[in-house]
């Protein structure tokens, strides 16, 4: 077996068998926790979702793949275990909007300049189609996989679709990566290009087994939840969080950012 004591901290490090390795490593040290939960038995549900320590070059969508594969191989070894997988579009409210811009923007769009018509248009009108929804819909989707039986993966969209799909996104994406690389680099843009080949590259999600399974509908369209999240951008959209609030120390970058 592998010398996990010297395996490499990062997954994607990892050879298959070391990962199986890892896997069975970590299953073994949780036993007393699998006993206490009566694992593997009628009528348990457990949602197992691994952290996963990224390196500089993965994307979201590659961490999300490999916390899928995990769950697979959680699944395979134990049939009776009630795994859900929700898989949202972009999730967007209006009490977002800071943690959206310190995520993707930083202060490359003062607030000021946020025109919310202006914004919703010509987004609606790039190369590159996306799904959002908004949060309060994710939280009832959640709430109906604790409330019934269901297993397996659901996707999660608001009606609609933004942006068009057309063959200049894929131009567009490959015009604007060195700009917004060399952006990232000097740290005016919180994002790298890697991001913009995602958005170029998703694919759009049926809803269909959310609905009919779940009986899940979105109570905004795309273009409603869009709406929101600028209105937030615009008005510095945020909400308190005080349990972590209580454990960090008060400074301009946590209380009050520059946001213009």
């Amino acid at each position: 077996m592998t010398d996990l004591a010297e395996a490499p901290l990062r997954l994607s490090d990892l050879s298959e068998q070391e990962r199986n390795a890892r896997f069975a490593h970590l299953q073994e040290r949780l036993v007393p926790l699998w006993e206490a939960m009566r694992l593997n038995q009628p009528g348990e549900s457990i949602l197992v979702v691994p952290s996963v320590t990224p390196d500089a070059t993965q994307s979201g969508a590659d961490l999300q793949a490999l916390e899928e594969r995990m769950l697979d191989v959680l699944e395979a070894r134990y049939p009776a275990c009630r795994v859900v997988r929700l898989r949202p579009a972009l999730i967007f409210k209006r009490e977002s909007a800071r943690h959206v811009r310190n995520l993707f923007l930083g202060k490359l769009l003062p607030r000021r300049l946020v025109s919310v018509d202006w914004l919703a248009q010509a987004i609606d009108k790039l190369p590159i189609a996306f799904q959002v929804v908004h949060t309060d819909d994710v939280a009832a989707a959640i709430h109906r996989c604790v409330l019934t039986e269901v297993t397996g993966a659901f996707n999660l969209a608001a009606d609609g679709v933004l942006g068009h799909p057309a063959a200049a996104g894929t131009s567009l994406v490959r015009l604007a990566k060195p700009a917004v690389a060399a952006a990232w680099r000097v740290h005016l843009l919180p994002i790298d290009p890697g991001w913009l080949t995602l958005a170029a590259t998703v694919p759009l999600m049926s809803t269909n087994r959310a609905r009919e399974e779940l009986g899940w509908t979105p109570t905004r369209d795309a273009a409603a939840v869009l709406r929101e999240l600028l209105t937030g951008l615009r008005d510095d959209g945020t909400f308190p969080t005080p349990p972590l609030a209580e454990r960090r120390a008060s400074t301009d970058a946590t209380t009050e950012p520059a946001l213009s």
